[in-house]
């Protein structure tokens, strides 16, 4: 009885997995030739800032282990939405790549008449950073009630 039902368990398991390594064979080849050329990472914040100091210390390593130019375009106004809307327009070929501020998910509820929504034109990549925002004062204010 365990054996057969061992046996049924591993044909089950063969299904689900032999055609899953297919595919993943398949996007694997595909994914080989990317990038062929340079990769555009926009900023929508100015030189100098968080978001552009992130881009530059990330920009190299993404050159590295793609083999690519990776060119920093900052396009800061609005909040980093003109460089959203400019990713929103690219091609979806992996190609324009952003780097958004912690306010991207809830700039259609802030600016109205968006031309992209921001929720649903874009999919996450990767979580770069994690911070704290922390509200500070003097240790010698008085307390309020």
């Amino acid at each position: 009885m365990q054996r057969r039902f061992l046996t049924v368990v591993s044909v089950i398991l063969a299904g689900v997995f032999v055609p899953a390594n297919a595919a993943s064979k398949r996007a694997d080849a595909e994914a080989s030739s990317y990038p062929v050329k340079p990769i555009r990472l926009l900023v929508g914040f100015p030189p100098g800032g968080g978001n552009d100091a992130l881009a530059r210390v990330i920009g190299p390593k993404l050159s590295d282990k793609f083999g690519r130019a990776v060119v920093i375009d900052n396009r800061p106004g609005a909040g980093g939405n003109l460089a959203a809307e400019l990713t929103a327009r690219a091609p979806a070929d992996g190609y324009t790549i952003l780097i958004v501020s912690s306010t991207h998910p809830i700039q259609g509820l802030l600016k109205k008449g968006l031309p992209y929504d921001p929720q649903k034109d874009f999919a996450g990549v990767a979580q770069l950073v994690v911070y704290r925002s922390l509200l500070v004062a003097r240790r010698t204010l008085p307390e309020r009630p």
